[in-house]
């Protein structure tokens, strides 16, 4: 699966609200969960892919991963 990583200077409570902002901004489907891993379905030009979101903290930083769980069938390999 394809996935990113970024160290983040904010506490794992803030990245949290600022993921589940976006998740709600762009009307996706996920599920709060307090353990720091969401699991999501976004709509992106028309295109419905999955997504797992998984945020860590790690004093003084945090660690947010992306990883796409679901891709959508017909995207190419460069999206």
């Amino acid at each position: 699966m394809t996935s990113v990583q970024r160290i983040l200077p904010y506490t794992k409570r803030l990245v949290m609200y600022a993921l589940y902002d976006v998740l709600d901004s762009g009307e996706s489907e996920y599920d709060k969960t307090e353990s720091g891993r969401i699991d999501a379905a976004v709509t992106v030009y028309g295109n419905r892919s999955g997504f797992t979101l998984s945020v860590s903290q790690q004093p003084p930083v945090t660690i947010l991963t992306v990883e796409i769980s679901d891709p959508y069938k017909n995207l190419s390999r460069q999206g």
